[in-house]
């Protein structure tokens, strides 16, 4: 039974890799004529890569902070779930934080798979 605690507990966890890795991924194809042409102009694929990592990075920080602060409002009014008291704990803030990156880290792997498969002559002369 307690397999399945962890199943449980780990399901949104992965929902939530896999949904955000999506929308990295329909963003990445929504500017792939900008990135074909910076590589064109001579633009390093490392720099297009940290570029994409840190706005990636910056919307996972905004997500996860916005969810703390509300949880936190929910709280402080007296938000009770399932009848259960729950205080805020800065291990727990911390490690959300955490997650957070770890997750960026995971789904940014299909769109840097992407990346490094363009060929921006072949975009630039499709479009």
């Amino acid at each position: 039974m307690q397999k399945w605690g962890i199943f449980f507990h780990f399901c949104p966890f992965i929902f939530y890799i896999k949904h955000l890795s999506g929308l990295f991924v329909l963003t990445i194809n929504k500017r792939k004529r900008e990135i074909a042409i910076c590589l064109a102009l001579g633009a390093n694929k490392n720099v297009v890569y940290y570029e994409i990592i840190l706005e990636m990075g910056i919307i996972a920080f905004l997500g996860t902070l916005l969810g703390i602060l509300g949880s936190l409002i929910l709280l402080l009014r007296g938000f009770e779930i399932a009848t259960v008291v729950v205080f805020p704990n800065s291990i727990v803030i911390a490690a959300l934080f955490g997650l957070s990156v770890f997750s960026v880290i995971i789904s940014s792997i299909p769109v840097l798979i992407s990346i490094k498969k363009l060929m921006p002559i072949e975009i630039l002369r499709s479009a």
